[in-house]
């Protein structure tokens, strides 16, 4: 278990490196640097220099990863009797990496059709999820001693956790889909562009483009401060309960996913405002990724705390269920 492990853990940051690196390809430019797929012109390895490195060094990092997966799946199989949902997670994470890497050789193949691209970004998000949760099965479930609560609120607590995941996992999509179609510029760049939509219409700027290109890009905007209320108030249950119980795991995910979100909407404006520097838009990405992966572990870890509370009915009262056994108590 421990090799096992340790792997996993090396492949998670490589991923989380091959999603960064994957933003450094298409910011420079250097998506089509290797005109053909799997190979780069024609060979495994090319020359190395300029865009074909930068491309190129992207497609050896996601057959390292793709590797690893391999060696996940032979170590999970001699677990299988032992650890039955780890063996079946890892085929899962192996197939997923696969299709990932048939998704980006049609990218190329199709000369980076947005959404192809598009549908890149959303499974990258995808394996890192799965990574995170094959990590969460090899950590010993030991859990402390928690007060007392019902069904609603354990309920509630898993609902506002899956909603924020589900909004800002749209949001990701929703960002990678402008990035790549091109809806980036709509609204134009600078300071003059970074409340208001420069559409080439509206003289001073607007909420509500005339386009369609530029609709969608200000949707991101929106989306940005319903993601931004999303977490807060889907993640302030399981903050409330963290408090009460004193688990400082779960106080520092909750608080640390809203600064991730005030930050990736900072990032955001500066993009438009630095007319979408590479720094920015990396950085954009890379803060994206990591409030991902911080929604996520949220929700596997209150569900791990959940299920180990065999939560109290909706209906249970403790001064009820006290007077009840002091009756039985005086009947007997």
């Amino acid at each position: 278990m421990i090799i096992y492990q340790r792997i996993l853990g090396l492949l998670f940051l490589s991923t989380m490196a091959l999603v960064v690196w994957g933003g450094v390809v298409h910011n420079t430019g250097s998506s089509l640097a290797c005109p053909d797929w799997p190979l780069c012109f024609g060979q495994v390895m090319p020359k190395m220099v300029g865009q074909v490195a930068i491309e190129h060094s992207h497609r050896l990092l996601g057959a390292f990863v793709g590797f690893g997966a391999i060696i996940l799946s032979l170590l999970s199989f001699r677990m299988r009797a032992k650890h039955p949902k780890l063996f079946k997670f890892s085929l899962i994470l192996l197939a997923v990496i696969i299709f990932q890497g048939v998704l980006g050789g049609i990218t190329v193949i199709l000369r980076l059709s947005p959404l192809v691209s598009t549908a890149h970004l959303a499974t990258s998000q995808i394996v890192i999820a799965l990574m995170v949760y094959l990590l969460s099965l090899t950590l010993k479930n030991t859990q402390p001693s928690f007060s007392s609560t019902n069904k609603a609120e354990a309920q509630k607590i898993l609902s506002g956790l899956r909603w924020a995941a589900i909004i800002l996992y749209f949001q990701m999509c929703l960002g990678a889909f402008i990035r790549h179609g091109g809806q980036s510029v709509a609204c134009g760049l600078g300071p003059d562009s970074l409340w208001l939509c420069q559409d080439g219409i509206s003289p001073l700027g607007t909420l509500f483009p005339a386009t369609l290109e530029a609709n969608v890009h200000m949707l991101h905007r929106f989306m940005a401060l319903v993601t931004l209320l999303a977490v807060a108030f889907g993640t302030r249950p399981f903050l409330h309960w963290a408090r009460k119980n004193k688990v400082w795991k779960a106080r520092l995910l909750v608080m640390s996913s809203h600064l991730l979100l005030t930050i990736q909407i900072i990032l955001g404006l500066a993009t438009v405002y630095s007319g979408i520097s590479f720094e920015m838009v990396t950085a954009h990405l890379f803060v994206g990724m990591l409030a991902w992966i911080n929604i996520w572990s949220q929700n596997l870890l209150a569900r791990r705390y959940m299920k180990s509370l065999n939560p109290l009915p909706s209906t249970y009262h403790p001064k009820f269920s006290k007077q009840t056994c002091d009756s039985l108590s005086e009947q007997a």
